[in-house]
């Protein structure tokens, strides 16, 4: 077996997604600058939303039945033939390239969130921040570690490893999902070349595009944004655009926009939540070759795939005859919603500061879609559906509604009618300098940070309990929760 395995590559994402944005599967009697006894297969393959994408493609030249040629393609380099000019070369032995990747967690250079326990010390976990994650799965941070009189000094670690980082919040080990892509093109018959993830054809439920659609080709998917403001003493958010504009933001719920139905060509037109018009999408299913059983499903004009359902579905799948006229296909509609609220941050005891930070939550929503088809020669029978709904069951969108005052109200009420928690973002060194004008600077050590060497309970107690606030638990710190149906 020829086997080759690639770098890993970190992906700039808190998980590995892949989603094929395009698949095609077609003989080169119906493409440019290939054979007639060619068949060329392509793959086009983001391993999380926004990511740089992989082009892969497989070409099997059948003009010699019984010894084919295959040419393999992997991001415009040439994988086989390893050497010569040809395009193609007689396959020996089957073929397998491994690409594994790793996702970046979420949390670098941002300070408070993670302990690191250096080697040198057995238990002891010290407040430190992540700055970057490398090539090789290790991490570079900074570690503060007390000084002595009061303040702390940083440390540099350029190479630490997973399991010596944990969340001040959980106490719980930072996660790294890691998942391997695999290309197969077996000796005996490289028509049957297969793209996996772990284990399973990417076909099962990998087909999938952005939402919003990206500005350029190629281009990021804008994440919505809900922006919200919190007063100092946490008794009014600001809401933007009022009750609807947030309802509408946590909903998304798709809307019927517009249909059009052809003997050989049927679409569908729909909104994906009030996101835009970067939102509204049409799904396109056509019959561009007269000859054999190839189908093009479309989405804003760009085919997602372009096959026969033979081409395709997994064997488990293939429940009709060879003959049948059949075709469908599940994908995906893929998003990201960002959630900003405006704290005013607090010290340790909880206490309200005059400065203001910014909690952020990213949130992925999903729309899972199907589209069926009966009969090859008259698509108009075809059906769409978006989250196992018809789509002619779907509510219309309405006309632009009249843009709503701003509104405010309680926490309280919008984490009652919103399920949004209103967070606290703590500045941890304003109480340090607190300590060290009271000459106190040496009991920074007992105070520690939250989750590290204690929580700051009876010193706090002693030295402020005349005047704190009532105290904060930090384990509310950055801790936002949204649901999609809050606000109906």
């Amino acid at each position: 077996m020829a086997f080759t395995r690639a770098k890993t590559q970190n992906v700039d994402k808190g998980e590995v997604d892949f989603m094929v944005v395009s698949y095609s599967c077609l003989d080169g009697a119906l493409l440019t600058g290939f054979g007639s006894h060619s068949k060329v297969t392509k793959w086009r393959v983001l391993p999380a939303l926004n990511a740089e994408p992989i082009n892969i493609s497989v070409e099997v030249d059948t003009s010699a039945i019984m010894a084919p040629k295959v040419g393999i393609q992997w991001n415009g380099k040439r994988l086989y033939p390893e050497t010569g000019t040809a395009g193609t070369g007689k396959l020996k032995q089957d073929f397998t390239y491994r690409c594994p990747f790793r996702s970046i967690f979420r949390g670098i250079g941002q300070r408070g969130l993670f302990e690191i326990k250096p080697r040198i010390f057995e238990d002891a976990w010290f407040p430190g921040t992540v700055i970057s994650q490398r090539s090789d799965g290790l991490f570079e941070a900074v570690v503060e570690f007390p000084d002595g009189v009061g303040g702390y000094r940083e440390t540099n670690f350029p190479a630490v490893k997973q399991e010596q980082i944990r969340e001040v919040r959980t106490g719980h080990p930072i996660v790294v999902v890691k998942s391997e892509l695999l290309l197969s093109v077996p000796h005996a018959d490289p028509l049957k070349a297969t793209l996996t993830v772990d284990g399973e054809e990417l076909h099962a439920r990998h087909f999938a595009r952005p939402t919003p659609r990206p500005e350029k080709a190629d281009g990021p998917s804008p994440s919505p944004q809900m922006f919200l403001k919190v007063d100092k003493l946490r008794k009014n958010v600001s809401v933007p655009g009022g009750h609807s504009n947030l309802r509408d933001w946590l909903d998304g719920e798709p809307k019927l926009v517009s249909q059009a139905s052809e003997r050989l060509k049927r679409s569908w037109t729909f909104q994906l939540g009030p996101y835009g018009e970067m939102a509204e999408h049409t799904v396109t299913l056509e019959k561009k070759w007269t000859k054999g059983k190839v189908i093009t499903l479309s989405i804003d004009d760009i085919p997602l795939v372009e096959a026969a359902a033979s081409d395709f579905k997994r064997k488990a799948d293939q429940t009709s005859t060879a003959n049948s006229e059949e075709w469908g296909c599940d994908f995906r509609f893929v998003g990201e919603k960002l959630l900003s609220i405006e704290v005013h941050e607090t010290d340790r005891d909880g206490n309200a500061l005059d400065s203001t930070g910014m909690v952020q939550k990213r949130t992925k929503y999903v729309h899972n879609c199907s589209v069926h088809l009966t009969s090859m020669s008259d698509l108009r029978e075809a059906v769409f559906k978006i989250g196992g709904r018809n789509f002619r069951e779907l509510p219309e969108r309405p006309p632009k509604p009249a843009t709503e005052a701003d509104i405010q109200i309680t926490p309280q009420v919008l984490l009652d009618s919103y399920q949004i928690a209103v967070p606290f973002k703590t500045n941890d060194k304003v109480q340090l300098g607190l300590l060290n004008n009271l000459g106190l600077g040496e009991m920074s050590g007992v105070l520690g940070n939250p989750g590290s060497m204690g929580r700051p309970a009876e010193w706090q107690h002693l030295l402020f309990g005349c005047c704190k606030a009532p105290q904060v638990s930090q384990d509310a710190e950055h801790q936002i929760d949204t649901t999609a149906n809050g606000g109906r």
